[in-house]
């Protein structure tokens, strides 16, 4: 069941104040084929175990790893459940996680 968006608003303040600067990212799908039912949840960034366990996995299934990954960011909202259960929220959810997951790169210059 959907949280009211007031609830979620609520929710999300709180959390921001608990993860402090650590980055904090709302992700919103839709777990019907109207796109009436509106599902919000809140990640944060996969730490070291998430991606590591994910990554063994990421080969062979991709929905599992998409699980993995959400599961170890999942920090509130809606239910996880109700996406990780519809197969569209989840295929979109596991599109738009891309652009959390993916690391930032670097420069190397000898110096």
């Amino acid at each position: 069941m959907a949280k009211s968006q007031k609830a979620l608003e609520k929710e999300l303040k709180e959390l921001k104040l608990k993860m402090g600067e650590r980055p904090l990212f709302a992700l919103t799908t839709y777990i019907d084929e109207d796109d009436e039912q509106e599902r919000t949840i809140f990640l944060g960034k996969p730490d070291r175990m998430t991606r590591k366990a994910a990554e063994k996995i990421i080969q062979n299934d991709t929905w599992k790893a998409t699980e993995v990954f959400l599961r170890g960011m999942y920090k509130g909202g809606d239910d996880l459940e109700e996406i990780l259960k519809n197969d569209d929220a989840f295929m979109i959810t596991q599109e738009q996680l891309v652009s959390i997951i993916k690391l930032k790169s670097g420069n190397v210059t000898k110096v």
